[in-house]
């Protein structure tokens, strides 16, 4: 039985079925009939508040169909058993006689106030529905939050209505089952105070099932009592029904209190920060539901007999209460619940207060003056403005304060920041402007003592890349710490006392940790990747623990950072390659250049030596002058291929990087001087003339070989 009330399809027809009664209901309180002056209770009696033929305003009702009247109650019980158009015979007394009165019946519930009742329970039922599908199958929260909803848009549009008279005793059937629907809400919502937004230990076991008991036994007994006054001819039976049923109501509105302060004692007993969150959304949604009630409603019936919105408008603003309650349950970042919360608790204080200076002056007013007068009334509110003007900011900033204070330990919307990084970390191109802006942005946004980004260089140097407030730990945290993080798979370290209950992370030594003033250290690593980085952080400059979505942003954050770090490198990698490419490239052509250069260059002294050494072979055609000078040209020209010879060998050697230089001081006029005379042959053939001017001497520092 019981897997098939937890059964989804099971649920959802069972929903239907709902569907069905409340229509059934809808159709009910169209029918229920009434008078068309307005009533109000007071001093026991039941007085007409407006004239309406054939009343009276203050006319008294003594009785109504022959039954005694002491409440309004009382009245609609009784009307209750007729249809529209019926003519009831009623009972008056105006000033000191009594009057028997006719008067039709006719339909007291408007065709907007019906469409309002149908709207407000499909939104209950609606969004059972919808959390009840977004949850998973055996989620808990989810089921007890749908029932919740099954009941309250049974009794919302159930409503009392007509019972007699309507084809297969329909009136009573409906009346029944807004009687069951009405005992199981409270105990449903303490249940559910219980379970969300995470699952406590009840301190009695029995507790919710004998509550489950005692809403079922009060059922039976208030069914059996109602169906019993409503067959009676005798009005005492329906003042016993209402004793039990209003005893009832005490009751359960006791038990709706306790769970209302069960989710108030979760939040401020709650450790992570995600569940203050949720929380702040239930409360919201209390405040709507029932301080709207009370405000708009209740408190100015109590002092003026008239409420300051129509009843419709109380019920479309209830629901708002169930959609507060299931983007807590479903969603509860779709909004930034902070902000809503904040303002509109600060401002809700804030009118309280003023609501309270008015009426006080007014009162104070009224007591001294005796009697108002349009210029006395003119003068106490401009008093009193005036006095409300002067307390609303610092009533404000004091309310803000402790709201701030009580119900707020972060100050960030944190999908806002982590989308924020996101989009921005991999807009970077350099580390160093990579590593401000991360440390800027959390420095900025979790308040903390002292912030540090440290990165590890290719020669394996860890550098402080970018840090608030943060000097270089000690060489003990280094090699503990770092060398500690490049083993480890865990992604974050810290110390216990600044860490919320329920995040995961590895203990770290206090004794290391405590003279560098950090708490907590994460790593910055891609998957399996060997460490990169890591980001030092001090406690809180609040004191408070770091939350379950601090941590989340800031493993966001780490990842991100390792990921554009990485992207960094890798882009720097192409573009020296891409240099070393070109280099290499223009080396090819040059050598290319050079090799055919130097090809052309040796074949010149090459033909000139060849040439010249075969004349010389016949010396028989050639005299002694002209020996000396053949032999000096090929003296030229040997030392001439010597020198393109070295060059070669000197390029080679700067291209491989073992060209060596040994700078010495030397004088560059012998230099200058060898070089005129080892190019002398050359300036000979090109038949320049040189004259020389210099100083004794010229000294620099340079390798004389590679120099000359």
């Amino acid at each position: 039985m019981i897997s098939i009330l937890q059964n989804k399809k099971f649920i959802l027809l069972f929903d239907f079925l709902i569907v069905i009664v409340c229509l059934c209901g809808i159709y009910q309180s169209s029918e229920k009939p009434g008078i068309s002056p307005l009533l109000k209770y007071q001093d026991d009696e039941v007085i007409v508040k407006s004239p309406q033929k054939p009343f009276l305003k203050n006319d008294r009702i003594i009785q109504v169909e022959g039954f005694s009247i002491r409440t309004i109650e009382d009245i609609e019980f009784i009307f209750d058993r007729h249809s529209i158009g019926d003519q009831i015979d009623i009972v008056v007394a105006r000033d000191s006689e009594k009057l028997n009165l006719r008067s039709n019946l006719i339909s007291i519930n408007s065709t907007f106030y019906l469409i309002s009742l149908c709207l407000t329970g499909f939104i209950f039922l609606g969004l059972g529905i919808f959390v009840l599908k977004s949850r998973s199958g055996d989620d808990k929260v989810a089921k007890v939050f749908h029932w919740i909803s099954v009941t309250v848009c049974i009794h919302i549009m159930t409503t009392f209505g007509r019972y007699a008279g309507l084809p297969l005793n329909l009136g009573y059937g409906l009346r029944i089952i807004f009687f069951l629907a009405s005992s199981l809400t409270p105990v449903l919502f303490l249940q559910l105070s219980f379970l969300f937004p995470k699952e406590k230990r009840l301190p009695f076991k029995w507790l919710i099932k004998g509550l489950y008991g005692l809403s079922i036994v009060s059922f039976i007994l208030i069914s059996y009592l109602f169906i019993e006054a409503a067959r009676s001819s005798n009005i005492n039976d329906f003042h016993v029904f209402m004793s039990f049923y209003n005893g009832g109501r005490w009751i359960f509105a006791s038990v709706m209190i306790f769970a209302i302060v069960n989710f108030f004692h979760s939040y401020f007993k709650a450790l992570e920060e995600s569940e203050r969150r949720k929380l702040r959304w239930v409360i919201l949604g209390l405040a709507i539901g029932p301080l709207g009630f009370i405000i708009l409603w209740q408190i100015p019936q109590i002092l003026t007999s008239v409420a300051l919105v129509p009843e419709e408008a109380i019920l479309l603003i209830s629901s708002l209460t169930p959609l507060a309650f299931a983007i807590s349950i479903v969603r509860y970042h779709i909004l930034d619940i902070d902000r809503i919360f904040n303002r509109s608790t600060v401002y809700f204080f804030v009118l309280m207060i003023v609501l309270v200076i008015y009426t006080a002056i007014v009162a104070l007013s009224a007591l001294i003056l005796g009697t108002f007068t349009i210029r006395a009334s003119l003068i106490t509110s401009a008093i009193a403005s005036v006095i409300i003007a002067l307390l609303f900011e610092p009533a404000r900033s004091r309310i803000q304060k402790f709201v701030d204070k009580k119900f707020f330990r972060i100050r960030y919307n944190y999908r806002l920041a982590q989308s924020e990084f996101t989009q921005q970390i991999h807009r970077f191109y350099q580390v160093s402007q990579l590593s401000r802006f991360v440390t800027d942005k959390l420095y900025s946004i979790l308040m903390i003592d002292r912030l540090g980004l440290y990165i590890l260089e290719k020669d394996r140097r860890w550098i402080l890349s970018a840090g608030h407030e943060i000097s270089e730990p000690d060489d003990i945290f280094k090699k503990t710490v770092f060398k500690f993080g490049e083993r480890s798979e865990s992604p974050l370290f810290a110390v216990k006392r600044f860490m919320e209950v329920g995040i995961y992370y590895e203990d770290a030594d206090n004794a290391i940790f405590k003279p560098n003033k950090i708490a907590l250290v994460t790593t910055l690593r891609i998957q399996n990747a060997p460490v990169c980085g890591f980001l030092l952080m001090g406690p809180k400059k609040s004191r408070l623990p770091f939350t379950k979505e601090d941590i989340d942003l800031i493993k966001t954050v780490a990842s991100e950072t390792s990921f554009a770090i990485e992207r960094i490198r890798m882009q720097e990698e192409l573009m020296i390659q891409e240099a070393e490419a070109r280099r290499l490239d223009e080396i090819s052509r040059l050598k290319s250049y050079f090799v055919s250069s130097v090809s052309h260059d040796l074949q010149t002294p090459l033909t000139s030596i060849k040439m010249f050494a075969e004349i010389l072979q016949n010396k028989d055609q050639i005299s002694s002058g002209e020996e000396s000078e053949y032999l000096e040209i090929i003296q030229g020209e040997t030392d001439r291929l010597s020198r393109l010879i070295n060059n070669v060998l000197d390029f080679s050697r700067i291209e491989r990087g073992q060209m060596k230089y040994n700078f010495e001081k030397i004088n560059l006029i012998p230099l200058i001087e060898s070089v005129l005379r080892t190019m002398h042959y050359q300036l000979k053939l090109g038949k320049f003339k040189i004259d020389t001017s210099w100083p004794d001497e010229i000294v620099i520092s340079a390798d004389k070989d590679a120099f000359a």
